[in-house]
């Protein structure tokens, strides 16, 4: 049996992807696509897998000989779980429902994994929660993984209140 992929009306042609994955793999069969989170274990067919990651990591991962392509595998094991959850969920929806209680752990995943739109969201969210107490540790987070918009307003915050932090 075959999935059917369904673009919705009314969608920008980047969100209609995220969501027509969804429902690809919402609806295939589980004989067609498996996954496990235990652990941050992804385990999925290639086609899927290739279908899946709409990450310029995860496709290289794929689509050279590497350990990951032959074995139809990717193993996950420095993302916390409930991160790696949610980094897949931003893939299959563009969504991320839960950022504003893990952007920090999950900057860093989209880093690593070069999600680009959700390094912008964490970045957003971080810049919109930055405070005295905070600040110093998002600075040296936005430091690490290259988010330039975060660091400009954590220096910026900083700056402007220097004589609390």
């Amino acid at each position: 049996m075959s999935c059917l992929r369904v673009n919705p009306k009314g969608l920008d042609d980047e969100s209609k992807d995220y969501l027509s994955l969804y429902l690809l793999l919402v609806s295939c069969p589980k004989s067609e696509v498996r996954a496990k989170f235990k652990f941050s274990l992804l385990n999925a067919k290639r086609e899927e897998t290739k279908a899946m990651a709409r990450s310029p990591v995860f496709n290289a991962m794929f689509e050279h000989e590497m350990e990951e392509s032959k074995k139809n595998r990717v193993e996950i094991n420095d993302v916390d779980p409930e991160v790696f959850k949610e980094m897949m969920r931003f893939i299959y929806t563009g969504k991320a429902p839960n950022l504003e209680k893990m952007a920090d752990n999950l900057l860093a995943a989209a880093d690593k994994y070069a999600l680009e739109r959700l390094k912008v969201m964490c970045e957003e969210a971080l810049c919109s929660n930055l405070s005295v107490e905070n600040v110093a540790d998002i600075l040296i987070l936005a430091d690490l993984h290259s988010a330039e918009q975060l660091k400009a307003q954590a220096i910026d915050f900083i700056n402007r209140q220097f004589p609390y932090v």
